[in-house]
């Protein structure tokens, strides 16, 4: 439990440090124009209380939507119900050590560098090459899994996941699709293939997360949107071969 408080925390405190320290108008978020003095010599006062509010509501709704958190979360959960609590322990190193943790890892010192300009790797051209690293080792723990004849369930949802993330970086080369809302939609049909009113509760938290990406400034609407198009393409392809 005090690791995973501490997981969250550093997600959350990551999110925070990279937001851009000036204030910015909502019009000139993506425009890279900044505040101008008013007449009194004196910078407008934004954002207000309520505005201040909102941000600090979105980078909640962001940190528990990050795929670095539901994502290995999700997987541990799964693997402790469909398997006996040694291959469960097993096979949680394996997915979290062998993907989470090294491209957790890997970000984070190339946010402090100045390669990636946040954890969420939101410049375009950084999250290309974000994508191969992340890629490559999902590809070789999935080949470790099926090699190993593990269970149906869990083989299916790393190659639907595998998937997901090659569509996600081929359409990155036109537009930059939320990973947040992708991997969110994926989540939440596996979790309905397990308990459908959960499922549903989970897909719900969509539009939060949605909103929370947007007001935030890391994506437009159409990359929300694809973005969970292309969970949902996933998830649903899941559903059906399960």
């Amino acid at each position: 439990m005090y690791l995973l408080y501490y997981y969250i925390l550093a997600i959350y405190c990551t999110h925070t440090v990279c937001l851009p320290a000036k204030v910015w108008l909502p019009s000139q978020r993506n425009t890279g124009v900044p505040l101008r003095p008013n007449t009194r010599g004196v910078f407008q006062c934004l954002p207000s209380r309520y505005t201040h509010l909102k941000t600090t509501i979105a980078k909640v709704i962001s940190t528990v939507g990050h795929p670095f958190l539901t994502v290995p979360v999700f997987a541990v959960f799964l693997l402790f119900s469909i398997e006996s609590t040694q291959r469960a322990i097993y096979l949680s190193l394996l997915i979290v050590g062998g993907i989470f943790l090294p491209i957790g890892v890997r970000t984070i010192l190339g946010v402090r560098k100045g390669t990636y300009t946040n954890l969420d790797v939101s410049d375009q051209a950084q999250r290309q090459k974000w994508f191969v690293a992340t890629t490559l080792l999902l590809l070789i723990v999935t080949i470790i899994v099926w090699l190993t004849n593990q269970e149906w369930t869990l083989r299916l949802a790393l190659a639907c996941a595998l998937v997901l993330l090659v569509i996600a970086q081929l359409v990155n080369r036109r537009i930059k699709a939320s990973m947040h809302l992708a991997f969110h939609a994926f989540l939440g049909f596996l979790i309905l293939s397990l308990n459908w009113m959960a499922g549903v509760c989970f897909l719900l938290f969509a539009l939060p997360l949605a909103w929370s990406r947007i007001h935030l400034g890391r994506h437009i609407w159409k990359e929300v949107v694809v973005g969970m198009a292309l969970g949902t393409l996933l998830g649903i392809t899941f559903w059906v071969l399960h």
